[in-house]
C-alpha cells in the first residue's frame, strides 16, 4: 500500500487545502505535458493522481486513513485527537473546528462551536489567524445555516464582512458572502427569531454601512417591526433615520398612518 502522504510530502494531520496545494506543486514537476513524455515522471504523475483522488474526498480519506494505520506499523500522529484532548484550551478548540470543517465533519464542528463559542461567548476570530478565520468562518456559517442556527451564521458573516471591508481578502468571491448574509437576514431570521433580535440583526447590518440606500431599507424594516409591536415612538425614530438615508424611499403611506408619523 502506497504512503500517499509521503508521496505528496505531507503529514497525516494536513488539511484539505494542504493536499490541493501539494498536488498542484508536484504536478508541475511530473505532468507529461510539461516533462516531454518522460516515462518515469509519467508513472509518478499517475501515483500523484491516485494519492490526490484518495485524499481529496473526506470520505475516501477516512477510508484510506483507516487502512493506512493498519498497514503501516510506525506511529501516526492523530492531530484531531490531539485537539479533542484539550477541551479547556480555547485556541485548540478553534483549531479543531477549522480542522473538522476542512475535513468534511461539519456536524462535529457545529457541536464544538455551539458548546464553546456560541454558549460561552468565545470569539473564533480572536483565536485564528485572519485567513483561517475568513475561510473557516464562511464554511462554518454555511454549516450553521444548513443546521438552522441562523443567528449564529448571520453574526459570523457580519464579522467576516466587517473584516473584508477593512482589508479585502475574498475580493470577487465576496459577492457570495454578501448574498448569503442578505438571504439569512431577509428570509431566515424573520421566521426564526423575535422582533427584538431581528432589530439587532438589522442594526448590525446598518453598522456595516455598505450604502445609504440599503441602510434606508433596513431602517424601514426596523420601523415596521416597532410599528407591529405598538411602539410608535421607536418606529417613528427609525423611519426618520430611513428618510435621512433616502428621502425618496417609497411604500411608506401605510406605515406612517399606523404610527401617526408626521413629516
Amino acid at each position: 500500500m502506497a504512503d500517499y502522504y509521503e508521496l505528496l510530502g505531507l503529514e497525516p494531520s494536513c488539511t484539505q487545502k494542504d493536499i490541493r496545494r501539494a498536488f498542484r506543486e508536484k504536478a508541475k514537476l511530473f505532468h507529461p505535458d510539461l516533462t516531454g513524455g518522460d516515462s518515469g515522471k509519467t508513472e509518478t504523475m499517475r501515483s500523484l493522481l491516485a494519492a490526490y483522488e484518495a485524499l481529496s474526498s473526506p470520505r475516501r480519506r477516512r477510508e484510506y486513513d483507516a487502512r493506512f494505520r493498519s498497514v503501516f506499523s510506525h506511529y501516526v500522529f492523530d492531530y484531531r485527537e490531539f485537539l479533542k484532548e484539550r477541551p479547556d484550551e480555547p485556541e485548540m478548540q478553534a483549531k479543531l473546528i477549522l480542522f473538522d470543517l476542512l475535513h468534511g465533519e461539519e456536524v462535529e464542528a457545529i457541536e464544538v462551536f455551539t458548546a464553546r463559542f456560541a454558549r460561552d461567548g468565545l470569539r473564533l476570530k480572536k483565536l485564528l489567524d485572519r485567513e483561517d478565520f475568513m475561510d473557516g468562518g464562511f464554511l462554518l456559517a454555511e454549516a450553521l445555516e444548513e443546521a438552522g442556527q441562523y443567528m449564529d451564521a448571520f453574526r459570523l458573516l457580519v464579522e467576516i464582512s466587517a473584516m473584508e471591508k477593512q482589508n479585502s481578502y475574498f475580493r470577487h468571491f465576496f459577492v457570495e458572502v454578501m448574498g448569503k448574509l442578505k438571504k439569512i437576514l431577509r428570509e431566515d431570521l424573520p421566521r426564526s427569531v423575535s422582533g427584538e433580535l431581528l432589530v439587532s440583526a438589522l442594526e448590525e447590518m446598518i453598522a456595516l454601512d455598505f450604502s445609504r440606500r440599503e441602510n434606508a431599507k433596513y431602517w424601514k424594516r426596523i420601523a415596521e417591526i416597532h410599528g407591529r409591536s405598538g411602539d410608535s415612538d421607536r418606529a417613528a425614530r427609525a423611519l426618520r433615520k430611513a428618510l435621512e438615508c433616502d428621502r425618496y424611499l417609497t411604500g411608506l403611506a401605510a406605515l406612517k398612518k399606523k404610527i401617526g408619523y408626521v413629516d
